[in-house]
């Protein structure tokens, strides 16, 4: 998902605390992940960039070598790979018994312009992870590296960082309070949803549209039928054409839905003159 200039600016002057909760009202409540924190306290730098993933598995003897660093598949290649601007989010599973990146890397990734490092898991050579400049959110720096008890497996994959799925793309920003991921996906509106002023603004749009009163709202699970207006003003020219509405539900919820649907005056949408209608006496029909 490519962030505009525009879109940028304007999520770096939102706190991670506000979109969560903008994140809940949309019906993502899963978006923080648990454990980023930014690794010198008291920083208030805020990125914004697009998730860049690595995965980490549990290690093993004949896997998670020395030798497998110089590997293609390895974390060097995976940085090699990270376009500028971008925020690489590794899953570490949580672990804390060895750290994913030390200052080395931290700092090619500085190099190559990376926004930020975000993971479950912790670094190592803390003092020079800082000391690169890169903003990371982890849980901490230790001694071991990570071969010690992680295995790199690949990079660019649908990962779980944190209690949260990340998919490459996603938009990740992270400050002070830690890091949110904005799915790239667009959430949709709860139709349930109670929004104030709703009704009004329905109301008025069917006042627009030539209704003398408002229709019944849309309602969830309703058939579009192609049925005509009832309550269209009629025209004597040629018969208008018929306006797609959607159809009532087959049950209303209440008995006052009855009484008000039954009440309700049937309208054609045709016009007719009066026509006299003469009927025959009782002599005449026997003649």
């Amino acid at each position: 998902m490519a962030l505009t200039p525009a879109q940028r600016t304007a999520l770096e002057a939102v706190t991670t605390a506000t979109l969560t909760t903008v994140l809940l009202k949309k019906g993502v409540r899963f978006c923080y992940i648990a454990g980023s924190n930014p690794i010198v306290q008291g920083d208030r730098r805020r990125i914004v960039g697009p998730a860049f993933t690595l995965r980490f598995t549990p290690t093993r003897e004949d896997l998670a070598t020395v030798d497998s660093w110089s590997s293609p598949r390895s974390t060097r290649a995976a940085i090699e790979e990270m376009p500028p601007g971008c925020v690489a989010v590794a899953d570490a599973m949580g672990s804390k018994a060895a750290g994913i990146f030390g200052d080395i890397l931290c700092a090619r990734m500085a190099k190559k312009g990376v926004a930020g490092l975000v993971t479950d898991g912790v670094v190592r050579d803390g003092a020079g992870v800082i000391g690169t400049g890169l903003p990371v959110y982890c849980q901490g720096y230790v001694a071991p590296a990570s071969v010690a008890a992680l295995n790199f497996v690949g990079w660019q994959e649908t990962i779980g960082c944190g209690g949260v799925t990340v998919v490459p793309g996603d938009i990740i920003v992270a400050d002070a309070d830690g890091a949110v991921v904005i799915p790239q996906w667009k959430p949709r509106w709860n139709r349930n949803a109670w929004k104030p002023g709703s009704w009004k603004k329905w109301a008025r749009a069917c006042h627009c549209r030539g209704f003398t009163r408002p229709m019944p709202r849309p309602r969830r699970g309703m058939r579009r039928l192609g049925r005509v207006d009832p309550y269209a003003a009629t025209s004597s020219s040629s018969s208008p054409r018929p306006i797609r509405l959607r159809a009532r539900p087959l049950m209303p919820c209440s008995p006052s839905a009855w009484i008000s649907a039954s009440s309700r005056p049937c309208v054609t949408q045709t016009s007719c003159a009066p026509v006299s209608v003469q009927v025959a006496s009782s002599s005449s029909q026997s003649a």
